[in-house]
């Protein structure tokens, strides 16, 4: 990665935390928020953090089964890459931690990169759909919430839906789902020539080669004893997760249905998806706000919520991290450059 593209992606990610930190705090008086966080019990740390260490570790045991067709590991082996990962996704833009978790993982199985890719993309694809399976929930379960949000939930349901039996076809019949696809997108050369639109045709032509070679990722969907384990780790670590914000609701004194932690999860799971300064600073304080303050939760309190959410969650994540890559013997610039090389091609 350039240095030009490196700066550019570093200033759009800081700029876009600085319009979600304005939205969060617009209006907000500080004293509120200080006020908010000095009440709170801190108390309730142990059973956030306790929740959000056993969801990476069912992560790790969910990203075993993924690898399963391909390896024979253990999810304590490959425990270390995923939090590197992760601890790398804290501290530079551009979700690069993805790839470095894709560096590591390889290396480490002697796997080749595009199927361990595979199965990062395949994990977040899974995460999101566990994340609007409890959206959907939520939003059925919520009180006092507008009946536009109801229906809502049985629109983000069906299209769930829709996304898991299009998956299930491209894993089943890959060969048909593909050459389908090529026919469905037949016109695509034809505008590049005649329209000059070119990245229509270089973008058809990556994704099918994509589709293709990170197949062999997805094979674990194939076996259903492994299927079901992997669909039992995704609930069971996004409940987790949900549990984890609801703890934070609780410490800073907002009573709410457990459900409005579940809303609360899913805005944070989105909102860190877009662009943002390393660490999401601003994208889960807004995420939180935009979640809460349907409920009557003063903005204050939202903001405080999760700064409490916040602060315990990036330290637990970002200080193993760095721990495991030294222990493992990478320098945190090799790792970088690894992942802005695998982001570039």
């Amino acid at each position: 990665m350039s240095p030009g593209k490196r700066r550019f992606l570093i200033l759009f990610g800081v700029a876009v935390s600085v319009l979600f930190l304005w939205f969060s705090l617009r209006g907000t008086n500080f004293s509120e928020i200080g006020a908010a966080l000095a009440r709170a019990r801190f108390w309730w740390c142990a059973p956030l953090l306790a929740a959000y260490c056993l969801y990476y570790w069912i992560k790790a045991i969910r990203w075993r089964m993924l690898l399963a067709p391909m390896t024979d590991t253990t999810a304590r082996a490959i425990f270390p890459p995923m939090m590197i990962g992760f601890m790398f996704n804290n501290i530079l833009p551009a979700h690069l931690g993805e790839f470095a978790r894709m560096y590591l993982g390889a290396r480490q199985l002697r796997l080749r990169k595009t199927q361990v890719l595979a199965t990062i993309v395949l994990e977040r694809v899974l995460d999101m759909l566990a994340v609007l399976f409890f959206l959907a929930l939520a939003l059925l379960a919520a009180q006092s919430v507008a009946p536009a949000l109801i229906h809502a939930g049985y629109v983000i349901a069906a299209s769930a839906l829709a996304f898991m039996a299009v998956a299930a076809l491209y894993i089943a019949r890959t060969a048909a789902f593909l050459e389908a696809l090529r026919r469905l997108t037949f016109f695509f050369p034809r505008l590049a020539r005649v329209r000059g639109l070119g990245f229509l045709e270089r973008m058809r032509v990556a994704v099918l080669h994509q589709l293709e070679v990170g197949v062999e990722g997805l094979y674990a969907l194939r076996r259903p004893r492994l299927l079901a384990g992997i669909i039992a780790t995704s609930i069971a670590q996004w409940a987790l997760m949900g549990l984890s914000a609801y703890a934070a609701l609780v410490a800073v004194g907002i009573r709410v249905h457990l459900s409005a932690a579940f809303i609360v999860l899913a805005a944070t799971t989105f909102a860190v998806t877009l662009p943002a300064a390393p660490g999401f600073l601003g994208s889960i304080q807004a995420a939180f706000n935009v979640a809460l303050v349907p409920f009557g939760v003063a903005e204050a309190d939202a903001f405080a919520a999760s700064a409490f959410f916040h602060v315990p969650t990036y330290l637990i994540v970002t200080l193993p991290g760095l721990y495991l890559l030294r222990r493992a013997g990478y320098r945190l610039r090799q790792v970088q450059q690894e992942a802005e090389a695998g982001a570039a091609e």
